[in-house]
């Protein structure tokens, strides 16, 4: 490979970076409110982003997506000048980009249950001030963080619209099915239908969520270990077989590339891929 063409290449590569990183960039504020016009792929990622939390307009993502798409296969075409591994480089980032909006679809419950102590404490400081509920959800709302704070605004929309609390709280848990999140409903439902002292059971049961909250940093922090093995180990046959690339260039093509080598890495990606898995969720704690 010519110096030219792996210059071209590392600029394809540093290009679909950019673009990348530019999709995920917030928009700038206009002055001007306009109402956005989306296409049919756009109107189908808008809801999935709002799932997850990402605050991306959705029209920007599938040309930045199919930009990136483009030059990395550029790249890896001008590096290996293969084109069935361009095709599967260009595949790379509309694949990454749809494990990352599921990821944090999964993981957006559990962000917005951390997050449950806070709003316990001021709800819990308006009901002490004299106000209802109601005025304490509206008021806490824009003081709290980014993912709570979108379902308490939530929320307090549904009551000003005359839901009742019960039912308002419910599609809380819908919306964010969490454990933590079904505690903390039951127990303002249930106050609230007996009539106790809910800005001390709030306050209460922020002390508990926290608390349990740091037991699972600890264990988290106690299994770590055993995630950094399985990383390394399915890290070090990489690593041997870049070095081999790099001592003998070819090796890995003539062992490898056919036959009963292809069907060996093949076999050896899928165990590797199963163990990790099972390492992930034998360490795993629940919060």
């Amino acid at each position: 490979m010519s110096a030219a063409a792996a210059s071209l290449a590392l600029a394809a590569a540093a290009a679909a970076l950019l673009a990348c990183a530019r999709a995920g960039a917030p928009m700038p504020p206009s002055p001007v409110r306009r109402p956005p016009r989306r296409g049919r792929v756009a109107g189908r990622l808008a809801p999935l982003l709002a799932r997850a939390g990402i605050e991306v307009d959705p029209a920007r993502v599938p040309p930045a997506c199919a930009l990136a798409s483009a030059l990395l296969a550029l790249a890896v075409h001008g590096v290996t000048g293969s084109v069935p591994l361009a095709a599967v480089a260009a595949a790379v980032p509309p694949a990454g980009l749809a494990l990352h909006v599921r990821g944090a679809i999964r993981r957006r419950p559990a962000r917005v249950a951390a997050q449950l102590p806070v709003l316990a404490r001021r709800l819990a400081d308006g009901l002490r001030a004299g106000l209802s509920l109601r005025q304490s959800l509206v008021r806490a709302a824009p003081d709290l963080p980014s993912g709570i704070g979108v379902e308490v605004v939530q929320v307090a929309a549904d009551l000003e619209h005359g839901a009742r609390a019960e039912d308002a709280l419910e599609a809380l848990t819908v919306r964010v099915p969490h454990p933590d999140v079904e505690v903390t409903v039951c127990a303002i439902l249930v106050t609230l239908r007996t009539g106790g002292d809910l800005s001390r059971i709030l306050t209460q049961l922020a002390d508990d969520l926290e608390d349990r909250r740091r037991l699972a940093a600890e264990l988290a922090t106690a299994t770590s270990q055993a995630r950094m093995t399985a990383w390394l180990v399915a890290a070090l046959p990489l690593l041997a077989g870049v070095g081999l690339e790099l001592f003998a260039p070819g090796t890995l093509a003539r062992t490898l590339g056919e036959g009963l080598g292809l069907v060996a890495v093949m076999l050896s990606m899928t165990l590797f891929v199963i163990a990790l898995v099972l390492v992930r969720r034998l360490s795993q704690v629940a919060p």
